[in-house]
């Protein structure tokens, strides 16, 4: 039986409010993002919004990801898998998500191996370009990987 595509949940959208925080003035990252992490096009660093706006562009970023996401994942999820894959989507792109490791073993059916991967994403580039470990990815990401098992992690996440 093919499962009819998914959506975020309510207690998702709140989560990734919550792990990005809200700038309603422009900020370096990665390039410029404003309001809950949005790389919007078109911003400079002047660039301000009001708290509506932000809202609008994470739920235009998540209904693009939960599209990704349907596209990508050929097994059955529950909805807090769901909502884990989208946190991590958000935060790294649908792009890492469709050549990862993880994918492969969700659809291969492995869900434990598959939760296992959401830790390896805990890395950035320092100042120097060294690939460290981010204590507040490696947060982030277990996080997600409680999510994903439906485990407590800071909030329950319903659908």
């Amino acid at each position: 039986m093919i499962q009819p595509p998914m959506r975020y949940s309510q207690g998702l959208l709140s989560f990734i409010q919550g792990e990005e925080g809200l700038s309603l003035k422009a900020y370096e990252d990665h390039g410029l993002a404003i309001g809950y992490g949005s790389h919007v096009p078109g911003i400079d660093g002047d660039t301000t919004c009001t708290q509506i706006q932000a809202l609008f562009w994470l739920i235009q970023k998540l209904d693009e990801i939960c599209k990704g996401i349907n596209n990508l994942v050929n097994v059955s999820l529950a909805q807090c898998q769901f909502d884990a894959l989208c946190s991590f989507c958000y935060n790294l792109g649908v792009g890492a998500f469709e050549g990862s490791t993880m994918l492969r073993l969700l659809n291969e059916g492995a869900y434990g191996l598959a939760a296992a991967e959401f830790p390896r994403w805990d890395k950035i580039h320092d100042d120097q370009g060294n690939v460290v470990v981010s204590a507040d990815l490696r947060t982030r990401r277990l996080k997600e990987q409680a999510m994903f098992l439906n485990k407590p992690y800071v909030e329950e996440v319903k659908g």
